[in-house]
């Protein structure tokens, strides 16, 4: 047994079962990858309480976060936060996380309700631009789950079909005038329809 042990050490095994180093790493790194995975399926699963006001808006009862790697952070929508699904005519309502997103960086107290990885990297200010990069983002990871699993013909027609929408909506709010920074964030449903 004891020069087992001694050979599996020279040959740089650490573990009893004759594991390498390098299969250990493998292995943590593949472990790793399944729960970044799952924590995004959790993330992009798990609904939001809200409720709505009218055919068009919905007002957040409980908090909810959604995170950003555009803004290298947390989107927190805080309770009583009004704004519609999305509203970009003709192809609304196919992202509704990423709609709720783009409403709240598109107010102007928004950068309040960002928790940033590193503040000292932190935006200092939230454009147009960079509120449709995030809608943008989201969409692709939402996507990105739906179109998961699905093989063939199939999967080429939903992914054409997924990137023509996410680039319409994409373009659209990015050009869209009068919405960026009309409201704060926690703007009452009569504000924001006034």
């Amino acid at each position: 047994m004891l020069i087992l042990w001694m050979r599996l050490k020279v040959a740089g095994c650490t573990y009893e079962n004759g594991q390498s180093q390098a299969d250990s790493g493998r292995e943590e790194a593949e472990a790793s990858e399944k729960e970044e995975e799952e924590e995004m399926k959790r993330e992009y699963t798990i609904n939001p309480v809200v409720e709505e006001i009218d055919y068009k808006y919905v007002r957040f009862w409980e908090p909810f976060s959604i995170y950003s790697e555009v803004l290298k952070g947390w989107i927190c929508f805080p309770v009583l936060f009004v704004c519609d699904r999305e509203s970009v005519p003709f192809i609304k309502g196919t992202s509704i996380r990423a709609g709720y997103s783009h409403d709240l960086v598109s107010r102007k107290d928004a950068i309040q309700y960002i928790i940033f990885d590193d503040p000292k990297t932190a935006v200092k200010e939230i454009t147009k631009e960079l509120a449709a990069d995030v809608y943008l983002e989201i969409m692709e990871k939402r996507y990105a789950l739906v179109c998961k699993g699905v093989t063939g013909v199939k999967k080429y027609l939903k992914k054409t079909d997924a990137w023509t929408r996410r680039y319409v909506k994409y373009w659209a709010v990015r050009f869209a005038w009068g919405y960026f920074h009309k409201h704060k964030v926690l703007a009452t449903y009569e504000e924001i329809t006034a």
